[in-house]
């Protein structure tokens, strides 16, 4: 039996081209274009967090399901990857990965000089969420970024 991405999703689940992964109790959305880093940024995070000895794991690669639930976007696995990363030059890899998170934030790879690095807001499932908008392909700058916008985050 083959299994589809919408396997056990709810009918209200979007599937969204992104990456996400969980940083300690919430989830980071990685968005942008094909080729903008997702999957490396997710990865690079992953790694810097468990070097400080902080919880982190893939919640999923290229396509995530999100429904909005109780004010909050929930981002969801798709049973068909879960676990699962493809990383350019490399090929599929299985890793440790969380099913299910709330999206505390959402970070946008794009092209050229992004904003300030300051966060804004995204309305994603009628659900209003801090976004930082980010260079692509500039993983160590997107990584402190990333790391300063949470410790916002939480302190608001």
């Amino acid at each position: 039996m083959t299994r589809s991405a919408r396997d056990g999703m709810p009918d209200d689940a979007v599937n969204i081209h992104a990456s996400a992964v969980v940083l300690d109790d919430g989830a980071v959305l990685i968005t942008g274009p094909a080729g903008a880093g997702k999957t490396h940024l997710a990865l690079a995070l992953i790694e810097a967090w468990h070097g400080v000895g902080r919880f982190a794991r893939l919640l999923a690669d290229d396509q995530v399901f999100v429904m909005p639930r109780d004010g909050k976007l929930v981002a969801r696995t798709p049973r068909a990857i879960a676990g699962l990363a493809e990383i350019r030059g490399v090929g599929i890899v299985e890793l440790p990965h969380e099913p299910e998170a709330v999206v505390h934030l959402v970070v946008d790879l794009v092209d050229g000089n992004p904003p300030d690095g300051h966060l804004s807001t995204v309305r994603i499932e009628a659900v209003d969420l801090p976004l930082l908008t980010l260079k692509s392909r500039d993983t160590d700058a997107s990584r402190d970024a990333i790391s300063a916008a949470i410790a916002a985050i939480r302190t608001t």
